[in-house]
């Protein structure tokens, strides 16, 4: 009776082992993932350029790494479904607006996408009010280019 306890009991480990292996570490690496893109969520919020330019290159890491263990599949549906928005993103939040919009315009069911198309359009309208509005002196003429540009809005 004690061998077949014993042979229970390392039989009992394997599996285990086998379960930490197969379902553990894919977990935790999937939960850094996941750590990795609430930070380059809170960055862009807060308009930082650099937290997003490592959010970015983080959540390529983890990318590649998938790659690398054979579960890019699973990683483009769950963890990277979103990633060209951020780099949208992240277009957007250096000045390159125009880029942005061009990268978002594969995405036109996406409400996402639309906002951030608006948000870089607007961006752009607000850019050229101000260089156009700078020289300006008199009201009447800048209430006129003001009424321009909130037509465009």
């Amino acid at each position: 009776m004690a061998t077949r306890s014993y042979k229970w009991t390392i039989i009992s480990f394997f599996i285990s082992l086998f379960f930490i292996v197969l379902v553990g570490l894919p977990s935790y690496i999937a939960a850094d993932a996941f750590d990795v893109k609430d930070n380059l969520n809170t960055a862009v919020k807060n308009d930082d350029v650099q937290g997003t330019k490592k959010g970015l290159n983080d959540l390529r890491y983890y990318s590649a790494l998938s790659k690398k263990w054979g579960l890019e599949w699973l990683a483009d549906r769950y963890l990277f479904d979103d990633f060209a928005l951020y780099e949208s993103v992240y277009d957007i939040l250096i000045g390159d607006n125009q880029r942005g919009i061009k990268n978002l315009e594969s995405h036109k069911n996406d409400y996402r996408a639309d906002h951030m198309i608006g948000i870089a359009r607007f961006r752009d309208i607000q850019a050229q009010f101000r260089e156009e509005i700078k020289t300006v002196k008199d009201k009447k003429v800048r209430d006129g280019i003001a009424n321009k540009y909130a037509k465009r809005v």
